[in-house]
């Protein structure tokens, strides 16, 4: 049996499972073998995809079922609306449900955007970064020094061996 707690809401529901489906309460006697713990933000950002890693959530309790879980979790596309109608009804859940969507089509966009202007900025404002040719024409230099170096290395070592057998021709 599983916990999972909603951080801040002092909401946590159980998961029961059963022969051919998962039962979810909101009280339980027992004690739950897993508790899945994180805010409302992480378990949204669980159900968009992000590894449970990053998402804040953690998993603790027996191992096992831990393993479990966090497999699921990690493969898992939840529909959230669902239990928040169940709980706020219809109309907020549609619109709690719409309002999340777009904050992260917010976000992403604003990351774009941020990461898109950041690059420019140090690129042609402030030239504290290279530009993708110019680190391209590095790497091709230095892979040329590379190349360089390794031939002068081997006639170093050809001359080395000549002047040890000085009847031989060093190539």
């Amino acid at each position: 049996m599983a916990a999972v707690e909603f951080s801040g809401l002092g909401l946590t529901l159980y998961l029961l499972p059963g022969a051919s489906a998962i039962q979810v309460v909101d009280r339980y006697a027992g004690v739950p073998d897993v508790l899945v713990r994180g805010s409302p933000a992480g378990f949204a950002l669980l159900a968009r995809g992000t590894p449970l890693t990053a998402s804040g959530v953690e998993i603790v309790g027996d191992p096992l079922l831990a393993k479990t879980l966090r497999e699921l979790f990690e493969g898992l596309q939840i529909d959230w609306e669902e239990p928040l109608a169940q709980l706020l009804g219809d109309v907020a859940a549609h619109q709690i449900g719409r309002a999340v969507r777009e904050g992260f089509a917010w976000l992403r966009g604003a990351r774009d955007s941020l990461a898109a202007t950041g690059a420019e900025f140090l690129h042609e404002e402030r030239r504290a970064l290279p530009t993708a040719a110019a680190v391209e024409d590095f790497l091709a230099a230095v892979d040329r020094l590379r190349e360089g170096a390794d031939r002068l290395d081997a006639r170093i070592a050809r001359l080395e061996r000549a002047r040890c057998h000085p009847g031989r021709h060093p190539g």
